[in-house]
């Protein structure tokens, strides 16, 4: 099954902003990434922004092996997708701490999640919107539960995401 044949099966629809970007809506964002997931063929790039083409760029994170590289970084979570998609852009939330604990059954085709913790240093700068991008996962390298892309990428398909879509609660960040 193909990624908008999926979509439509959600009642998804096709939009289009002034600028000529294309993106999906969607009622239930994480639970047509959770029917995605279970392809096991394409992984999620959280960004506020608009994008046609996604370029490898310096992450902020300098604590994890892979966070200095110049890349595009992707996930099979789809809970760290919408967070990263609302969050992102380190300047205007701050710090951000992302904890979830994600397991799966491609049979009963189930997600669990448990011990969700999403939190920025600036509550207040939170996205009301943002996208989820779904691209391949072949091609990239597999590190630490992310997948690396060193080339740029276009998305196979986009997924716009509210504030209110996301099912957790974003918390400011403990210090």
């Amino acid at each position: 099954m193909i990624l908008e044949e999926m979509m439509v099966e959600m009642g998804g629809v096709r939009s289009q902003d002034a600028g000529g970007f294309e993106y999906w809506e969607v009622d239930d964002v994480q639970k047509y990434l959770e029917g995605v997931l279970m392809e096991r063929k394409w992984v999620f790039c959280g960004r506020r922004g608009k994008y046609n083409e996604l370029k490898p760029q310096k992450s902020q994170d300098d604590l994890k092996e892979s966070g200095n590289r110049e890349a595009i970084y992707f996930t099979n979570n789809p809970v760290v997708a919408e967070f990263c998609a609302l969050a992102g852009g380190g300047k205007t939330v701050g710090a951000r701490q992302n904890s979830i604990y994600m397991s799966y059954d491609t049979d009963t085709r189930v997600v669990d999640y448990s011990e969700v913790k999403l939190a920025v240093e600036f509550p207040e700068n939170v996205a009301t919107e943002g996208f989820v991008y779904i691209s391949p996962a072949e091609g990239m390298e597999a590190i630490n539960g992310e997948y690396l892309a060193y080339q740029p990428r276009k998305p196979d398909l986009v997924v716009k995401i509210r504030r209110q879509d996301l099912k957790y609660p974003i918390e400011k960040v403990e210090k």
